[in-house]
């Protein structure tokens, strides 16, 4: 058996080992020259992919079309697999040793996206259910992370010409100035690089937009080509159409989108969608709306903080003439 199936093979069955990973690193790093590896690397995605939920397989899919678009590399899709044999937190562990062989395969043949060290650095991943997540970078950027999110960075960030992230969700970064080490988030269809400045990025996979809204500093907004789009000065809140690839910028309210950090929830003219949408993430339940609410568009004003679901929900029912029935961590709405 050839020396980088074994370990593949292994690594598949012990997805958290880091001997394991790391026995993999250095053998892509000395054997750049195989004939084999990158149809093995294809095959062990193949593998993997049978036990991964939708929503990771997109975010795979996203990550393969960065590496197109930044090396030229051809690159194929993952299937659309409705299976699902694990749990939610083992998906999260396959997905995680998934993306080492990525970043490898690209260290090795087009450059490291992380610097250009001859170590292939490890991917560490913070993330979110449910709930914030409050935590520092290695070099000393605070950062919180909002619901259902999830951000990855190298462990050598510090010792890289650039601080790179990569967002999937929302976080709130307060970024420890470096003139001479730009830091940039990286989402799945814009970047966004800064040296030091306070700034909220939303970018769920499952929206159809990605919105930056700038408290202090200065940001400029990027494309996947590296392209500077737009620049954005404190109090202006840029908006990207995912399907359009254009941009909005508005002047904003800057507390009204970065107060989430301090566990509130603030709504300005908000619809419903949008309000069901994070209540959604912050509680971690399910709720729909009928169809005859939906068909009168309501906007709600409101802000909340400790409040239970049940009541922000018989606050919503209030103001809409509906009814709510919880069922388990399901909750729908209907009109009275």
């Amino acid at each position: 058996m050839h020396e980088l199936e074994e370990l593949l093979k292994q690594l598949r069955s012990n997805p958290e080992n880091k001997e394991l990973k790391k026995k993999v690193r250095q053998w892509l790093y000395h054997n750049r020259e195989d004939s084999k590896t990158t149809s093995l690397l294809r095959s062990h995605w193949d593998l993997l992919e049978k036990k991964m939920s939708e929503r990771e397989l997109k975010r795979l899919n996203t990550t393969l079309k960065v590496i197109h678009h930044k090396s030229g590399m051809t690159t194929t899709c993952f299937r659309n697999n409705k299976t699902r044999r694990i749990s939610r937190s083992t998906i999260f562990k396959i997905a995680a040793t998934l993306f080492i062989p990525i970043m490898i395969y690209t260290v090795v043949e087009y450059g490291s996206p992380w610097g250009t060290r001859a170590e292939v650095a490890e991917l560490i991943a913070e993330q979110t259910t449910t709930g914030n997540k409050h935590f520092f970078l290695p070099d000393s950027t605070e950062v919180w992370l909002n619901s259902e999110s999830r951000l990855d960075y190298p462990s050598d960030f510090e010792q890289n010409k650039q601080r790179i992230v990569n967002l999937s969700g929302q976080a709130f970064f307060k970024v420890t100035h470096d003139a001479d080490h730009p830091f940039i988030v990286q989402t799945s269809d814009m970047d966004i690089r800064v040296v030091g400045t306070s700034f909220d990025v939303a970018a769920y996979a499952d929206e159809k937009h990605i919105s930056s809204v700038l408290e202090e500093g200065a940001i400029v907004v990027l494309d996947k080509y590296g392209k500077a789009l737009d620049r954005l000065f404190p109090g202006e809140k840029v908006l990207f159409n995912k399907q359009h690839k254009t941009l909005e910028k508005t002047k904003v309210k800057t507390e009204n989108f970065t107060s989430w950090t301090s566990g509130k929830l603030v709504f300005h003219n908000a619809g419903i969608a949008e309000v069901v949408r994070k209540l959604e993430r912050r509680f971690g339940y399910t709720i729909s709306v009928s169809e005859e609410i939906m068909k009168k568009k309501p906007t709600y004003t409101f802000s909340v903080k400790d409040e239970k679901i049940e009541e922000i929900c018989q606050l919503i029912c209030l103001s809409t003439d509906a009814e709510a029935f919880v069922e388990g961590k399901h909750i729908r709405l209907e009109k009275n």
